[in-house]
This record gives C-alpha cells, structure tokens and sequence, in this order.
C-alpha cells in the first residue's frame, strides 16, 4: 500500500475517530486478499469469545459494545465483494478490534471498546454501510 493510499484512508476516517485511533487504524489497514476475509471473521469470533470469557471476572468490560461491534465487524466481513481499498479498511477495523491495548484498554477500561465502536463505525460509513453503525452504551 502506498502513502497515499494511507493518506486517503486517514482522510475517510479522520473526520470520526480521534487522532490517536487514526494512527492506530492506518498502520493495520494494510493490503488484503479476498481470500483472507474469513480468516478475518474467525479472529473477530475469537477475541469475542475472549472478551465475554474476561468479563465474567472483570465486571468493567463493556461486552454488549463488544458485541455489537464483533457481530458488525462479522457481518460486513461476510459475502460482500469488496476492492483493495476496502479490504484494507475491514482489515485495519478487525485489527484494531482484535488489539485490547489501542486507544484505551478494552479489558481495563469501562469505556474500552468506545474507540473501537468508533473506528468501526468510521469503516462501515466508508463502505456504505450505516445500517451497522453501532452505539455506545
């Protein structure tokens, strides 16, 4: 991927999520193959199990965010044809979802899936698809 294709993402995205995000965002909005989108959505399914197994004994963790964005990440992941600009950008959502040390801890933190609400929203408003866009709590 090319600096300017990294430029153009931060530019889709910046005016949504906080600078930080978009740093964090941009360097996992790397190049991905059709091929790899399942891969994808099995991550996400993962580190959600992972999340719901933690809130069991961390009572802060936000799982119902959690949730909604796992289950949206998945969704657009599924039966969709997407170019290369837009498989980058799936791809630095679920990297960005999957890390738990990003803007703020997802794990440690009440509001730690706030910013991963965020970038998703910011990707499935990129890809068109609104219908997604999750609330935080």
């Amino acid at each position: 991927m090319t600096s300017t294709d990294r430029e153009r993402m931060a530019v889709v995205v910046g005016g949504i999520i906080h600078p930080g995000e978009v740093d964090r965002f941009v360097a996992r909005a790397v190049a991905t193959e059709t091929t790899e989108l399942a891969g994808l959505a099995t991550r996400v399914a993962n580190y959600l199990h992972e999340v719901e197994t933690a809130s069991h004994a961390q009572p802060t963790v936000d799982v119902d965010l959690a949730r909604q964005v796992g289950r949206s990440l998945i969704e657009l992941l599924d039966g969709r044809h997407y170019d290369a600009t837009q498989r980058a950008l799936l791809r630095g959502a679920v990297e960005y979802f999957v890390l738990d040390d990003d803007e703020q801890s997802d794990l440690d933190d009440v509001v730690g899936f706030d910013d991963d609400a965020r970038v998703f929203n910011a990707v499935a408003a990129a890809l068109g698809r609104d219908d997604l866009v999750v609330q935080p709590g």
